[in-house]
C-alpha cells in the first residue's frame, strides 16, 4: 500500500466536489447554522427517581438481624449526657457571699484601669506629631518621582587601569626577573629558631574537657598486681627475652629511608618540562586564554 503523505492529500472527492459547487451565500448559509451535539437524555435515567418512590415487597417484610440490634444499642459506661444547669427563676444571692470580706489584692484587680487620655485624643496627636513643616512639598515631590517616566540608566564607565607603583628602572627590573626565575622552594621553613618542647601559653591556660581528664588519669593496676606488694611494673619477663622475631616483623621494625627536606627542597633541574606537555595539542580556548590583556594606558 502506498504510503499517502500530508502534502500529497488534497481531501475527498466527495469534498472537493461539494466545495467546487458551493457558492458564497450557501456557505455563508451553513456557517450560521449551529453544530449539532450528542446531548445526553434528560432526565438522567442513572440519577432518576420517580416520585412517589416505590417500596418493595422484601422491604417490608425485613426482619431485623441480631448483630444490627446490638449495634443500635446506646453503649454504656461511655456515653455521658450533657449536664445543663437549671437557672433560677429570679435572681438568688447567697447569703455566704453577703458576708465575704475582700481582700487587698481583689479590690486592687477590682479597681479599672487608668488611661491618660481616649483612643480618639491619642490618635489625633500622633497624626499632629507625624505632619511637619514640609509635608506638602515631599507629597508633591513623592508624587512627581512617581509620575516621571522611568529614566534610561546610564552606562557603566569604563574602569582605567592605574599602575599601582612605580615604574621599575633597568636595574631593578633585572634583579625582579632573577627573582621570579628562580624555582619556588616546596617547603617552607620557619625563619625564626622554634622550640619543639616549648609550650604555648593558651594552651597553659585552656580547660581540660572531661574526655581529656580521662585520658589523663593513669591506669589501674589488677587486683593480683595490687595484692602483690613486691610487684615490678618495670621488669621484662624471660620469655619476652628469648623471643625471636620473624622475618616479617624484623622487616617492619627498620624505619622507613625518606629524603630529608633539606636534599628536597630544590629540583635539580626546576627547567624541565615533561614529554606528555611538549606533545600536547593546544585548545582553541587555551589559545583565546593565552592571549595577553590590552589595556588602555599603555
Amino acid at each position: 500500500m502506498p504510503i499517502i503523505k500530508a502534502r500529497d492529500y488534497d481531501g475527498s472527492p466527495a469534498f472537493n466536489q461539494a466545495w467546487t459547487l458551493m457558492t458564497r451565500a450557501m456557505h455563508t448559509e451553513m456557517l450560521s447554522k449551529p453544530l449539532p451535539r450528542r446531548l445526553a437524555p434528560w432526565p438522567d435515567p442513572n440519577f432518576y427517581q420517580p416520585l412517589p418512590v416505590e417500596i418493595t415487597h422484601a422491604t417490608l417484610n425485613y426482619a431485623t438481624s441480631k448483630r444490627l440490634k446490638i449495634l443500635s444499642r446506646v453503649p454504656r459506661g461511655k456515653y455521658t449526657p450533657k449536664f445543663k444547669i437549671q437557672l433560677p427563676s429570679e435572681h438568688h444571692v447567697e447569703p455566704g457571699n453577703l458576708t465575704f470580706v475582700p481582700g487587698p489584692r481583689l479590690l486592687e484587680l477590682a479597681q479599672p484601669r487608668t488611661i491618660s487620655l481616649p483612643y480618639k485624643e491619642r490618635r489625633s496627636t500622633r497624626k499632629a506629631k507625624r505632619k511637619h513643616k514640609n509635608w506638602e512639598k515631599e507629597r508633591d515631590d513623592w508624587l512627581a518621582l512617581r509620575a516621571a517616566p522611568k529614566p534610561i540608566p546610564p552606562q557603566p564607565p569604563i574602569p582605567k587601569w592605574k599602575r599601582k607603583t612605580a615604574p621599575l628602572s633597568p636595574e631593578e627590573r633585572e634583579v625582579r626577573i632573577v627573582q621570579l626565575s628562580k624555582p619556588t622552594p616546596r617547603y617552607m621553613f620557619r625563619p625564626d629558631p622554634w622550640d619543639p618542647y616549648q609550650v604555648n601559653p593558651k594552651s597553659q591556660r585552656a580547660r581540660a574537657t572531661k574526655r581529656t581528664l580521662e585520658l589523663a588519669a593513669h591506669r589501674e593496676l589488677p587486683e593480683e598486681a595490687r595484692l602483690d606488694l613486691a610487684y615490678k611494673p618495670f621488669t621484662i619477663t624471660k620469655s619476652a627475652l628469648k623471643y625471636k622475631p620473624s622475618k616479617r616483623v624484623l622487616d617492619l621494625a627498620e624505619p622507613i629511608v625518606k629524603r630529608t627536606a633539606a636534599n628536597n627542597d630544590i629540583r635539580e633541574d626546576a627547567f624541565q618540562v615533561p614529554k606528555r606537555a611538549l606533545k600536547a595539542m593546544c585548545t582553541k580556548r587555551t589559545k583565546e586564554l593565552a592571549k595577553p590583556i590590552v589595556r588602555r594606558g599603555w
